[in-house]
């Protein structure tokens, strides 16, 4: 996996110097990596259509929620690999919140 999000670094952001790639999570459909400590690189293989969506919905939410939402890089419909830019923060299940009712 390490070597495909390599290769696709390298299509997308030519010139870009890869020095670390760290497995940051999966989900059910979706794995993450790290890279440079920098780069988000998200890839679900098993259904590219859903990057493109997902790219689509981002586009849209960015403009409508008062919260930072990933500004995304690139995607690749055959590989399913969407990459964007660490957010500054904590994530939002890191972060104690007094009133949690009110993040609805």
């Amino acid at each position: 996996m390490i070597g495909d999000i390599r290769a696709v670094l390298a299509r997308y952001l030519p010139g870009y110097e890869v020095h670390t790639v760290v497995p940051a999570g999966q989900g059910q459909d979706n794995t993450v990596h790290l890279v440079n400590d920098e780069l988000v690189v998200r890839a679900r293989p098993a259904d590219p259509a859903a990057v493109r969506r997902e790219v689509a919905l981002l586009d849209v939410v960015k403009d409508l929620v008062p919260v930072r939402v990933p500004d995304v890089l690139f995607s690749d419909d055959t590989t399913g690999v969407l990459a964007y830019r660490v957010l500054p923060g904590l994530p939002l299940d890191q972060h104690p919140v007094p009133d949690p009712k009110r993040l609805a």
